[in-house]
């Protein structure tokens, strides 16, 4: 336990309560975010994809001298005392820290596009926040691209690591320390799954796929319908067939009036007893990252083909 006596602590909550009240004044900035639906259609437009992120990328940007006061907060010193300290650079947690973060990191691609083409583009375009993601064409590109975009970070003092790639000529040049998977033989069958902007990546056999070991099952209640279905994250709409069954039964539930945390009708017990069983297929669902087949010659000609439909169940594009 701290040493400091309970009237510090309570002067200390007081002075914490105006920290608040400045660092709520603190304005979001504008979304200078990436779509991140862009970023994934274009991991999967090409045979060779690079993943990365910028260490540390919030602590690497100061705040300047004037405006520190915004970002105090308290602390306990070695003899027990509350003090007050602050940020010199943007935190996690901050509202301004990811506009500030993204401005500066596409300011640095924008200053050195001229002799990095590549590599601004691909930080500019296919960063979310600290995550870069993209696809090249060959082997040649993407060890280019790898050591180009390093480089342009470098400029800024910024650290590109955790890197992956489904071509490992394309890592075998990095130190083992900006490599995602450490440790372990590249040329290995079984190298470990990766996360890419939270959806799960076999290296190996470069598909993407799904897991339900880490959905949470839920009494079979209103709420419990809820919760379940929103954790199947899925930006792409690879399990839009299926989540749309869960969502119909949500949908029947919620036109029913059922108490949130009462049991629902019987009638909806058994499709949705039916549906979270089928939670289990989800392991088998394996979806090919790139959009062109293995061996696919050079592209002469793209042609985009929509199609839609509608009912009063949901809408499918």
């Amino acid at each position: 336990m701290p040493n400091g006596t309970i009237k510090d602590i309570e002067e200390g909550y007081k002075y914490l309560g105006i920290m608040r009240s400045n660092i709520n004044h603190v304005a979001e900035g504008p979304d200078l975010i990436n779509n991140m639906l862009g970023i994934l259609l274009r991991l999967r437009k090409e045979p060779i994809d690079i993943a990365c992120d910028v260490e540390k990328m919030f602590h690497n940007f100061y705040v300047n001298k004037e405006i520190r006061d915004f970002l105090r907060f308290l602390w306990f010193g070695k003899d027990g005392a509350i003090k007050d300290y602050c940020m010199k650079v943007h935190l996690f947690g901050a509202t301004s820290s990811p506009a500030v973060a993204t401005y500066s990191l596409q300011k640095l691609a924008d200053q050195h596009r001229e002799e990095t083409s590549a590599a601004s583009e691909f930080i500019k375009r296919n960063f979310y926040v600290d995550d870069g993601i993209t696809s090249v064409s060959t082997t040649a590109e993407a060890i280019e691209l790898i050591t180009e975009a390093r480089n342009l970070c470098k400029k800024g003092n910024l650290s590109l690591h955790k890197f992956v790639s489904n071509k490992i000529e394309g890592l075998r040049e990095l130190p083992d320390t900006e490599r995602a998977v450490q440790d372990v033989d590249l040329y290995s069958d079984n190298l470990p799954a990766q996360r890419t902007l939270g959806i799960e990546w076999s290296v190996n056999k470069d598909v993407l796929r799904f897991t339900n070991s880490g959905i949470q099952q839920k009494p079979s209640t209103r709420r419990g319908i809820l919760s379940t279905v929103s954790q199947l994250y899925d930006p792409l709409g690879f399990l839009a067939p299926y989540t749309l069954v869960g969502k119909k039964i949500l949908q029947k539930v919620n036109k029913s009036g059922t108490d949130w945390d009462k049991p629902f009708a019987k009638d909806v017990q058994e499709p949705w007893k039916k549906w979270v069983q089928e939670l289990d297929m989800l392991d088998t669902i394996k979806i090919p990252r790139c959009i062109k087949p293995t061996g696919f010659e050079t592209v002469k000609r793209s042609e985009l083909h929509h199609f839609c439909d509608g009912s009063i169940d949901g809408i499918g594009a």
